[in-house]
């Protein structure tokens, strides 16, 4: 009786979470294409970095990116110097060469901290297990870097993310 109990409950459980996955279809983003005789880079923020980023691209501020966000700024054809500053300060510097007429994409990735302890003492396995898929929050000044990344990706995690207007 309680099997089936939890058959009728685990099958309600998918049908709701299936219908509200139909519904709320994530939507594909629309990409740009870059102005004639420039270069549009799109900068994407990925979830867990808590940390409000500045972007700033040859030392001039072009965007600010929240957490799972991006943008995309035309630049000239030429080497550019991305850098995501933080309250704390700047990050690394990536420099990339642009070509007129293209599309990139870069991602801005952060080192997690390690979290305090060792959930391997209280807990066994499970504990050293949680403590290596913990999602850890970011220092500040966690030496984030731009990552180039191709198209079909960057549309995987700009799918979820808000959109932030430039400078």
């Amino acid at each position: 009786m309680k099997t089936k109990m939890i058959r009728r409950t685990l099958a309600g459980i998918l049908l709701i979470a299936s219908a509200c996955a139909w519904a709320n279809p994530p939507t594909e983003v629309q990409l740009q294409d870059p102005m004639p005789g420039q270069a549009l880079l799109y900068l994407v923020r990925i979830s867990g970095d808590t940390e409000t980023v500045t972007v700033l691209v040859d030392g001039a501020k072009v965007a600010t990116l929240p957490q799972n966000s991006y943008t995309a700024i035309s630049v000239a054809p030429g080497t550019r110097r991305l850098t995501a500053a933080t309250s704390v300060g700047q990050e690394r510097v990536t420099e990339i060469t642009a070509q007129a007429d293209e599309r990139r994409f870069f991602y801005l990735l952060a080192p997690f901290s390690r979290p305090t302890g060792d959930f391997s003492l209280m807990f066994g396995l499970l504990g050293a297990i949680v403590q290596e898929t913990i999602n850890r929050p970011v220092a500040p000044s966690g030496n984030r870097v731009w990552t180039e990344t191709q198209e079909p990706e960057a549309k995987g995690m700009m799918a979820g993310a808000t959109l932030a207007l430039p400078d």
